[in-house]
């Protein structure tokens, strides 16, 4: 069924309806006869597993139901429209004549706004299941406790401490501890329940019903320690672990944030160095090779000309000897001849 009020606060409807309830006779509960649900169709039908039925939770109706919204949407129409609500005499009627229906109003009234049951419950949904599971496990229950007093201290309001005293109070009217428990496991769907998208808690999800068994646990510790959890001060104390909360989550942020800045840092540096010893040895290696160039141009420059030198016993040397004119001295010429 879609939420009865989508966008308001549940508490002081919840409230209203809870102080109305604690004229209730002590809830005890009879075995259903075969002859009562023969002759009512709309009467409750037995339990399964043998379970003995509870008239305050389990004889609810389609038609209780159905009251107990119309009942609801008045109510917070005229809450918010005045600002105030007037006293609900006929619930004191229906607390003894239609008791399905002032137990629907309990029920329905923890689920007619769609973000929370009660205010600042859907936020430490996760950390209370955690908290149940440990329970569940027997790891240290005394250290399990003392946080999820520290949780519902810290987060909820006096309006949904009030609340969470006024079901407590309405448990007490049970007549026995099983019946105390029934009543435990039939308000812990409607009262706790997983956050979902846009801001929305989902009911019978899949990891709603796979945490049920820790959902109750931690609805049990609560009611059973109401007293003890918000006893006087406890709003200081509150306050008190908000701020450690939030000191210790500031304090969290900025080593983060140091963390990064140095992890960035050395990843820039290691990449300026990289980029420094390369360019370092590319200059190196620019001023090797113009000092190299410079020595070969000097040694070209300041080198003697080769001598036009051939060996003797070369061929152009032969060719040279072959092609010179001789040198050898002129004849002597003959003698004059003798007179006579």
């Amino acid at each position: 069924m879609p939420p009865i009020i989508p966008n308001l606060p549940p508490n002081p409807i919840i409230l209203h309806i809870l102080s109305h309830l604690h004229s209730l006779r002590p809830l005890i509960a009879p075995s259903l006869s075969s002859a009562s649900s023969a002759v009512d169709a709309t009467a409750p039908q037995p339990l399964p597993f043998g379970r003995r039925s509870l008239p305050f939770f389990d004889g609810i109706t389609t038609s209780h139901s159905t009251i107990s919204r119309s009942i609801i949407t008045t109510l917070y129409g005229t809450y918010y429209g005045k600002g105030y609500l007037n006293d609900v005499s006929e619930l004191n009627y229906l607390a003894k004549k239609e008791v399905g229906v002032v137990a629907s109003l309990v029920l329905e009234s923890m689920t007619a706004c769609p973000k929370s049951s009660i205010e600042g419950l859907s936020a430490i949904y996760d950390p209370l299941i955690s908290l149940g599971s440990s329970l569940l496990l027997g790891l240290d229950p005394v250290s399990s406790v003392r946080q999820i007093e520290s949780l519902v201290t810290s987060y909820l309001p006096e309006s949904s401490a009030e609340i969470l005293k006024g079901l407590q109070k309405l448990r007490s009217l049970t007549s026995n501890d099983r019946l105390s428990f029934r009543f435990i496991e039939r308000i812990t769907p409607c009262l706790l329940r997983p956050p979902g998208g846009g801001g929305k808690t989902i009911m019978w999800s899949v990891k709603h019903q796979n945490d049920m068994r820790a959902a109750v646990v931690v609805v049990e510790v609560m009611l059973d320690n109401v007293d003890v959890f918000f006893r006087e001060g406890w709003e200081e104390r509150g306050r008190e672990i908000r701020e450690e909360r939030e000191r210790s989550r500031t304090e969290s942020e900025e080593k983060q944030d140091e963390e990064d800045a140095l992890n960035d840092t050395n990843n820039n540096g290691g990449e300026d160095l990289e980029e420094a010893k390369k360019e370092e040895n590319n200059r190196d290696a620019s001023v090797e090779a113009n000092t190299s160039a410079e020595m070969q141009s000097d040694t070209s420059q300041n080198e003697p000309s080769s001598p036009n030198y051939s060996s003797p016993n070369s061929p152009h040397s032969q060719h040279n000897q072959s092609s010179s004119p001789s040198h050898h001295p002129p004849p002597t010429p003959p003698p004059p001849p003798h007179p006579g």
